[in-house]
């Protein structure tokens, strides 16, 4: 609806040419169902309760005019909550219409605090208005208790309190760089300081001041602002931003228009590699360039006709110049404005010249004294014809100087102007005809005719102050006055001193907006304002008498609306001295004074400004003067002060102990400069002592450095070191034939004196060496050390032992080694030795493939090999015979030696024949003299195979085998020989089902023997295992197997004659453990009691396979003969049937049957045959 009545207001009116040029680029009526282009952090706390402070604290669209608490609708919010004002038009002819922006605490209540929320911004989207030229930014504001302002009941709307002050404002700024820097082109500021009606007026030259001129003031009336955008950028950015603290003073703004003049000229560009760095710039400092890098672009090809560099905010303008440098022949020409801060340059040119010569742009601050510090926004444009670019912008930072630190004490009595140099001020003085108008130096007394006459002035000179806060002399409102910083790095307890007087009685006129407060900062300028001092007028009654009256100190923080002290000013100057706080001890330090008052009867002197401290010193250091770590009953320490100091006691210090040490501050003895040393008696215990500068109560100077201030620490050690251990440590292995060996001894603690004189090389046997060094242990900190003895001969045992006296091994703090120690590792040291024996490790006679000897040595031996050993027939005809592998460490090894082949009994010896390769020498090589096997591996005719108890492996009494399935087999097959033995399952027994019986209970399985406690068991006897969970297994074969028990002795076996023919056999029988008390019984296994093998199977309930060694049997042509006792050979008889026996050569067991007969003239009576054996 707004933009509508704009449009037809604007047809009524009929705009000129120039207007109709403007087109609407984009805008912002914050209409209900207008689309939303914009983005803000609005906040509204209005609550329902009457009264409550919440209800000034919003930043939000009212739909209401007058605007209305949507949460307490009796509740208005501009205005008195009951009287409120009604926002009219721009004519303020009627009330205004539609949605509008308002706000009123938008930064917190406090006028003086600080901010609790960040300012209020209503930002519109951006928008492209590289297509246009001359834009320009409109927008609608009001000040509801501006000068004018009504109330609804026809009352004037004038501020009740906490009106617009110099750092309230509200902002119209835009961007062309996506937001990261925003140029300020519109800005309403509030035009008082002293908490008297203050309103928002234009700051139209935008430095930070009001009223230096005659500007538009905000009232009640919503009106139109323009302002103007420089260039025409792609991006632009409008935004509006209100900065404001404080109750009962509200504003209010609408319709935000963007508007330009279209254009088909491409614009020109500028860009600038170092845009957004800062340039320093420091008083005094000659003419600086702003850039070097800045770049100019004309798109269309042609010449550039104008550029312009500008600066904006907290500028001074007869201060700050711009300078450039001219280009010869380039048809262009500058001028600098002081008014508008502009530079200018005309005249068509090429790009190239316009951008040499903004390079050639410098800036220069003219005040070398007293310079403004601030940021100055320097912005550069260029131009063809109408079209302009985006603005590139640099920013200057101006650092004001006043003199060097002054030293304390300080004294300022204005006898001389220190003006720029001493103390800076923004003094002034209105002319002859205006003496109600002053903040300045004077030596008049009284300042002008009919002014108060001061008294008690230190000098001739004094402060002078009236009426400071009048806009038409003193743009700020505040007469302020700094001093040169006060170096007060050696001093504590500051104090600051000024004598202060003020008119007073019934012709004085000092409200509480009116004040004199002093501050004070360290840091420099980065440091932050701190209020110590404060006095305001004595009534809140505007222009009502009173005087000024002093703010207590615990007022500061959040002053009253009246001041509490008593202490009054009157025109007899008084001295005031204020206690600083203590973080401005020992700093630089700046003071700040600043005078607020707007009436003629209020008159100030202020003089003789004093800043005196208590001297002070640093403790540089507490160092240690004795050694350390120490056993000593007493140290000394030295502290040096950064001055000479008087008056240090036993009292000033602290120690702080750990573990169990203790000790006293003795009385401390003044040295030679700024020294002292403090003595530490009476020391007992373990742990650290630490002296401590705990206080600097009596001392000629105050300490400076914060307390307590902790020295340098002692370590406390009265525990002797110890041994720890003595260990091998080259070479690793052990024994050793070694002729260098190196021993690590650790101890308890770090130690010193550690040399070869510290130990002894106990030995045994006749081993002999020599201590040739000690070496501490890289990274064991002194806890470690490497002995070694060289030159070592001999066989025997050496040990490196520490001497219990007479070591010289002692501790960092002193204290000798306790104890000795004679515990440590020791190197068994065989530099030669002998064989001691060869023995036979198996049972002999036998016929295994391979047997196994022992080798027993003096000494240990390493690198034994099967070259180092030779077996030797010593008897008979052995084929093949050869070490077959060398097993063992230290002084025994197993070698296994292969068999070989023989026809005939034979005998074997394992010799040691040579040392080669060995560590160290065997000495008796060759050696002959070891035990001798027995090799037989053939056999006459019906040889006896004995299975025989071995007894247990772990030394077990009572263990028992099973064994079944006996059987022969051809040598290297699984053929059994049949009838090569009887009764291999011992199937055919006389013992009863689920029983046993052994030889001593006439157990017969014929054709087999059995001795000892062998015999036979069925399955589910007595003899089975008697382990829960661990089952008998199964016999591999019927029910029956033999049984062998080793039950305190090994005599069990049992066996049986074989029954085999000339040839080459192995014997094959299943075993299993019982279950009992031990499951490790052992089986040796002979054949005519020359060993053939032997088993012992796992633990695991099952049967597990034997097979025998390779054996041969030669048995004799078998032979038989013919008989009959009826009658001779050849002779006749009558008898019948006529008997016949046969005899055999040898033994032919049970396989000679009646189908191996042939009866020649006859048949075999059924039934009579019968025999066993040989016949």
């Amino acid at each position: 609806m707004k933009i509508t009545l704009l449009l037809w207001l604007a047809l009524l009116l009929g705009p000129s040419p120039a207007l109709w040029a403007q087109t609407l680029i984009q805008s912002q009526s914050f209409e209900t169902g207008e689309a939303v282009n914009y983005t803000s952090n609005t906040f509204d706390l209005r609550s329902s309760m009457s009264g409550s402070i919440l209800n000034n604290q919003y930043f939000t669209i009212t739909t209401t005019n007058p605007a209305q608490n949507p949460n307490l609708p009796s509740n208005y919010s501009l205005g008195n909550a009951s009287d409120p004002v009604t926002i009219k038009n721009a004519a303020g002819t009627a009330d205004y219409v539609g949605n509008f922006w308002i706000g009123e605490g938008i930064r917190g209540t406090s006028n003086t605090g600080t901010p609790v929320r960040d300012p209020g911004y209503v930002q519109l989207n951006a928008v492209n208005a590289s297509g246009y030229t001359a834009i320009k930014v409109t927008v609608a504001l009001a000040d509801p208790r501006g000068p004018g302002s009504i109330a609804q009941s026809g009352a004037a709307a004038t501020p009740t309190g906490g009106t617009f002050g110099v750092t309230d404002k509200i902002e119209i700024q835009y961007s062309t760089d996506g937001g990261a820097n925003y140029i300020p082109i519109g800005r309403f500021m509030g035009n008082n300081n002293n908490g008297s009606n203050g309103f928002l007026e234009q700051d139209v030259d935008l430095n930070g001041e009001v009223l230096t001129e005659t500007s538009p003031t905000l009232n009640y009336q919503m009106k139109d602002f323009t302002f103007n955008v420089v260039g025409s950028p792609a991006s632009l950015i409008v935004r509006v931003v209100a900065d404001q603290s404080g109750t009962s003073q509200e504003l209010a703004f609408d319709n935000i228009r963007v508007m330009g003049t279209p254009t088909t000229v491409q614009a020109p560009t500028l860009t600038d590699a170092q845009s957004g760095t800062v340039i320093n710039y420091t008083e005094g400092d000659p003419a600086t360039l702003i850039t070097t890098t800045i770049q100019a672009n004309n798109p269309a090809g042609t010449n550039l006709t104008g550029a312009t560099v500008s600066m904006t905010s907290s500028v001074i303008s007869n201060d700050d110049q711009l300078t450039f440098t001219g280009i010869a022949n380039s048809n262009i020409s500058g001028n600098y404005d002081n008014l508008t801060r502009t530079l200018t340059f005309t005249g068509s040119s090429a790009e190239a010249n316009y951008q040499t010569i903004l390079q050639s742009v410098r800036y220069v601050n003219t005040n070398g004294s007293t310079a403004r510090g601030g940021n100055r926004i320097v912005q550069f444009v260029v131009s063809t014809g109408s079209s302009t670019s985006s603005a590139v912008i640099r920013n200057v930072l101006v650092k004001a100087v006043l003199s060097g630190p002054a030293s304390l004490p300080y004294t300022e009595d204005f006898t001389t102007d220190g003006e720029g140099a001493r103390y800076g001020s923004n003094t002034f003085a209105g002319d002859a005809n205006n003496t109600g108008f002053a903040f300045t130096r004077t030596s008049a007394n009284p300042y002008a005719a009919g002014a108060v006459t001061f008294s008690n002035i230190s000098n001739t000179s004094y402060w002078y102050g009236v009426n400071p806060s009048d806009i038409r002399y003193n743009p700020s409102q505040v007469g302020r006055l700094e001093t040169q910083q006060v170096d007060a790095t050696r001093y504590a307890n500051l104090r600051f001193q000024i004598r202060l007087g003020a008119s007073s009685g019934s012709t004085a006129a000092w409200q509480a907006s009116d004040s004199f407060k002093m501050y004070y900062r360290t840091g420099g300028s980065s440091g932050t304002w701190k209020l110590f001092g404060s006095f305001r007028g004595n009534t809140t009654v505007i222009n009502g008498t009173a005087d000024m009256r002093q703010d207590r100190t615990q007022d500061l923080a959040n002053l009253p609306t009246l001041p509490a002290g008593t202490a009054t000013l009157t025109p007899a100057l008084t001295n005031f001295a204020f206690d600083l706080p203590a973080d401005a001890n020992g700093q630089l330090v700046d003071f700040k004074l600043e005078l607020i008052a707007d009436d003629g009867r209020a008159q100030f002197a202020f003089d003789l400004i004093q800043v005196t401290g208590t001297p002070t010193t640093t403790v540089n250091s507490i160092v240690r003067a004795s050694a350390n770590p120490t056993n000593a009953a007493a140290v000394n320490y030295t502290v040096t002060f950064g001055a000479a100091v008087t008056g240090l006691t036993a009292a000033n210090f602290t120690l702080t102990p750990t573990g169990t040490a203790s000790g006293t501050v003795g009385t401390p003895v003044a040295g030679a400069g700024n020294t002292w040393t403090v003595p530490i008696t009476g020391i007992a215990g373990n742990g650290t002592l630490t002296l401590n500068l705990a206080n600097d109560t009596g001392l000629s100077s105050g300490i400076s450095t914060t307390l307590p201030f902790a020295g340098e620490t002692y370590t406390i050690d009265k525990t002797a070191p110890t041994v720890s251990s003595s260990n091998r440590q080259s070479p690793a292995a052990n024994p050793t034939a070694a002729t260098s060996l190196t021993y690590r001894v650790t101890l308890s603690e770090a130690v010193v004196g550690v040399t070869t004189s510290s130990f002894t090389f106990t030995t045994t046997g006749g081993t002999t060496g020599t201590i040739a060094s000690v070496a501490s242990v890289s990274g064991s900190g002194g806890t470690q050390y490497d002995v070694t003895v060289n030159s070592v001969n001999g066989n025997g045992t050496g040990r490196i032992d520490v001497k219990s006296s007479g070591s010289g091994i002692t501790d960092a703090a002193g204290n000798a080694l306790s104890g000795g120690f004679t515990g440590g590792q020791t190197y068994t040291i065989n530099q030669s030795v002998t064989v001691v024996s060869v023995t036979r490790l198996d049972p002999s006679p036998t016929a295994t493939a391979q047997v196994r000897y022992q080798v027993v040595f003096s000494g240990s031996v390493a690198g034994l090999a099967p070259g180092n050993f030779t077996p030797t027939v010593t008897n008979g005809s052995i084929s093949g015979a050869s070490v077959f592998s060398v097993s063992g460490s230290g002084t025994t090894y197993t070698v296994v030696v292969n068999t070989g082949s023989s026809s005939s009994t034979s005998t074997l010896r394992l010799d040691v024949s040579n040392s080669t390769g060995t560590t160290p020498t065997i000495t008796n090589v060759p050696y002959t003299a070891g035990e001798e096997y027995t090799i037989t591996k053939s056999f006459p005719a019906a040889p006896t195979l004995r299975i025989q108890a071995a007894g247990s492996a772990s030394g077990n009494g009572d263990v028992t085998a099973f064994v079944d399935v006996v059987q022969v087999l051809q040598s290297g097959t699984s053929t059994v020989v049949p009838n090569g033995l009887q009764n291999g399952s011992f199937e055919t027994n006389n013992v009863p089902a689920s029983g046993f019986k052994k030889t001593a209970d006439g157990v017969v399985a014929a054709p087999w023997s059995f001795t000892g406690s062998a015999g036979v068991a069925r399955y589910g006897s007595p003899f089975d295992s008697q382990v829960s969970g661990q089952p008998q297994p199964l016999p591999p074969n019927g029910d029956a197997v033999a049984l062998i028990q080793s039950a305190g002795n090994n005599n069990a076996s049992l066996s049986q004659n074989l029954a085999v023919p000339t040839g080459s056999y192995q014997v094959n029988f299943q075993m299993a453990q019982r279950y009992y008390t031990a499951v490790d019984q052992r089986l040796n296994v002979f054949v005519n009691n020359v060993f053939v093998g032997s088993i012992q199977t796992g633990q695991t309930p099952a049967y597990g396979p034997f097979t025998s060694a390779s054996f041969s049997v030669t048995a004799p042509a078998l032979t038989a003969t013919v008989s009959s006792a009826a009658a001779a050979s050849g002779g006749t008889t009558t008898t019948t049937p006529i008997p016949f026996a046969v005899d055999f050569s040898q033994s032919v067991g049970s396989s000679f049957t009646d189908t191996d007969v042939t009866v020649t003239n006859g048949t075999i009576t059924a039934g009579s045959f019968s025999g066993s054996g040989a016949g």
